[in-house]
């Protein structure tokens, strides 16, 4: 996974409003991330495999799809 990937999935799991800002519109919410094609489609699809295969953890996958932005939301 890239750094900037790792940024985005960071983002997506402690941040509130660009998690809201991710699953109203997620091309909008990432556009300014220098992601490669793989990574780019891979959460934009909400792709689980595509993203466990370029490393993000399940934990990691599951909050960020479903807008859970700290540890005390699981």
């Amino acid at each position: 996974m890239s750094p900037v990937m790792e940024q985005v999935i960071y983002r997506l799991k402690n941040d509130l409003s660009f998690a809201e800002s991710f699953l109203n519109s997620p091309e909008q919410a990432i556009k300014n991330y220098d992601l490669n094609s793989e990574e780019y489609e891979a959460l934009i699809a909400r792709d689980v495999q595509a993203l466990q295969e370029l490393g993000v953890s399940n934990e990691d996958i599951w909050a960020a799809e479903s807008g859970a932005h700290s540890q005390t939301c699981y």
